[in-house]
């Protein structure tokens, strides 16, 4: 499997997994596009220097959605790159950023092992476990990118972290560890599927580190993440604050509200409606339901309560995570809650192990979902009961997590180009791809290293000021393997645009898509 996030929950490890674009390699390119020519969502102030590992630069308007004069131009910012070497030809400048030579990039990698052992340990199975070989795969999309001309005349070479799922050490030390690997025993221009614990112990050792980060799985960010790490890019992804905002709406429009006997898991014309609200205590979540979820249902007029249980940091924090999940079970029963919505943070499996102590007790809610849940891996992973599928709905804007994998062929109308060119690219060299959990894996990997490809090249300069210029400006010109669609800008620096409708079908016992595609603002 790749990194899962979350050093013992490994729920995570059954939901995370993994195929994008490259303009020389060119699965499917990026488009040209004109937006927002700004540093924003944090960069420096116009007419400002910032300095650090990554060098000094002349930034734009910071500050989400900021007008005023454009960014320096790719090429045209003057750096001082801690990782020394010279510019390639047809480079702008003679500017780098760290773990770049002469004649290659280096770029951070992540896997996980003893993945299977540890989700084994948490009751998980079937085709929930898997992923194939992480390490090839990488290698794979990196000589595809370099057998087409590399970077702007270089060569990406992988260094790659392993993470180890059983490990009893904290999130905060393997993450420290890893920054370590990547800053001081080596150096790297961009880490891919690296994000930062919930104290942001990467994202911020990184960041100081004049290091570009991409991500895509299931998210722990908010706006103010990107706004404190603006170098910091999600490509598939909807952050905590868009995905809960659209929320509401979505369930009331599929008439997700209705009266519900949760002694039946059944439609019931006299049990009154009251929403259950559960969620990890991380701040990102926290902020996700008192400013967006909270204040949805009051305006339509629903009782709610909201019930939080211990994020875990590591394998030693598993068991009273999953003790008070339990409590938070009975107290909703007690309490008359009909509704439950479970609020991820990076798909660590809330809802699915709420589900499975709702199972035991008997007690049969209404679950409202999101891509975040991931409920489609867990049911096949044998996480989430299928006695508390009945009435369950939401949207999602990841197919291969959403949807029953028959209904979602690589060639299907859910899929795209990339999706299509990853997987045969993987069959090609020998990598057997036949289930969702793999297939999204490769997806994954291929969509950070050609979205880091073709924005160095885009920038036209081998640093992270210049790329962040370039995905600044980028627009809808990145097509994700993951999603349905992207869209890049200033202001916001998670990709996805667009979700789509589902509900639980019992006669599959699996999720369908139920509706069009709709625009997430």
């Amino acid at each position: 499997m790749r990194r899962s996030r979350l050093a013992g929950f490994v729920v995570l490890s059954l939901l995370a997994a993994a195929c994008g674009s490259t303009v020389g390699a060119s699965r499917s390119g990026l488009a040209a596009n004109s937006g927002a020519g700004t540093n924003g969502l944090g960069g420096p102030p116009a007419g400002t220097s910032s300095s650090g590992p990554g060098g000094s630069v002349t930034g734009a308007v910071g500050g989400v959605g900021g007008t005023g004069p454009s960014s320096t131009a790719p090429g045209a910012t003057s750096l001082s790159g801690s990782g020394g070497g010279t510019a390639a030809p047809g480079t702008t400048t003679a500017s780098v950023g760290p773990g770049v030579s002469a004649t290659t990039i280096n770029i951070g990698l992540t896997v996980t092992d003893n993945s299977k052992a540890a989700a084994s340990a948490l009751g998980a199975s079937g085709q929930g476990v898997g992923g194939g070989d992480a390490e090839a795969q990488y290698n794979i999309i990196i000589n595809d990118i370099n057998a087409h001309g590399g970077v702007l005349g270089h060569k990406l070479k992988a260094l790659i972290y392993h993470y180890d799922a059983t490990s009893t050490a904290s999130l905060d030390q393997q993450e420290s560890a890893a920054c370590a690997y990547w800053t001081q025993d080596h150096k790297v221009l961009a880490v891919a599927a690296g994000d930062g614990t919930q104290g942001n112990t990467l994202l911020s050792c990184l960041n100081k580190a004049g290091v570009i980060q991409v991500y895509e799985e299931f998210t722990s960010s908010d706006l103010s993440t990107f706004r404190q790490f603006p170098y910091y890019f999600e490509i598939g992804t909807l952050d905590a604050d868009r995905m809960t905002a659209a929320w509401p709406a979505q369930l009331k429009a599929q008439g997700y509200f209705g009266g519900w006997d949760y002694n039946t898991g059944t439609a019931s014309k006299v049990t009154p409606v009251k929403i259950g609200i559960i969620s990890f205590d991380d701040a990102v979540s926290t902020r996700a339901v008192t400013s967006y979820l909270e204040p949805a249902l009051k305006a339509m007029g629903y009782p709610f309560e909201y019930a939080r249980a211990q994020y875990p940091t590591g394998e030693a924090d598993n068991g009273t995570a999953i003790s008070q999940i339990q409590n938070v079970v009975l107290k909703f029963r007690s309490d008359n809650v009909s509704h439950v919505l479970p609020v991820e943070s990076l798909g660590a499996g809330i809802g699915g192990f709420f589900a499975a102590g709702a199972s035991s007790q008997r007690y049969y809610p209404r679950f409202g979902l999101t891509s975040g849940n991931g409920a489609q891996v867990l049911v096949g992973a044998g996480v989430w009961p299928k006695d508390e599928l009945a009435g369950a709905m939401g949207y999602g804007w990841v197919p291969l997590a959403d949807v029953n994998y028959a209904d979602n062929p690589t060639n299907g109308p859910d899929s795209n180009a990339s999706r299509q060119h990853c997987v045969k690219l993987m069959r090609d060299h020998g990598q057997t791809v036949s289930d969702a959990i793999t297939e999204r894996q490769v997806v994954e990997a291929c969509d950070e290293l050609y979205f880091l490809a073709d924005n160095m090249r885009l920038a036209g300069a081998l640093n992270r000021n210049a790329f962040l210029t370039a995905v600044n400006s980028l627009g809808a010109g990145f097509v994700a393997g993951d999603t349905f669609s992207t869209f890049f800008a200033a202001s916001r620096h998670d990709g996805v645009a667009t979700g789509r409708p589902f509900a639980y079908v019992a006669s599959c016992t699996c999720f369908r898509y139920n509706g069009p595609r709709f625009q997430i603002s």
